[in-house]
């Protein structure tokens, strides 16, 4: 499963590098929509990495970590935040 934990932490490492990249060309919603997939992706590949993790992170850290990735993102691009656009 390590493998497929990084995998799926590359990839998903690469689309929310890629709508980043592309932020003022996308529309709002769907740059919301990649970053929070990116984001859960994320978690399901370190949980995949993790192995042996239990239930409730299963079910808790993909919608938190999508949650707060969109946060995150939205405070970078944030008037005054260091990647303004």
């Amino acid at each position: 499963m390590e493998v497929v934990g990084a995998v799926t932490l590359v990839t998903s490492g690469a689309l929310v590098v890629a709508v980043a990249v592309a932020w003022a060309r996308i529309p709002r919603a769907l740059g919301d929509a990649l970053v929070a997939c990116g984001g859960a992706g994320l978690a399901i590949g370190g949980l995949l990495v993790l192995g042996g993790a239990a239930t409730s992170a299963w079910i808790i850290a993909p919608p938190v970590v999508a949650v707060l990735s969109v946060v995150h993102v939205r405070l970078l691009v944030a008037p005054g935040g260091p990647m303004r656009i």
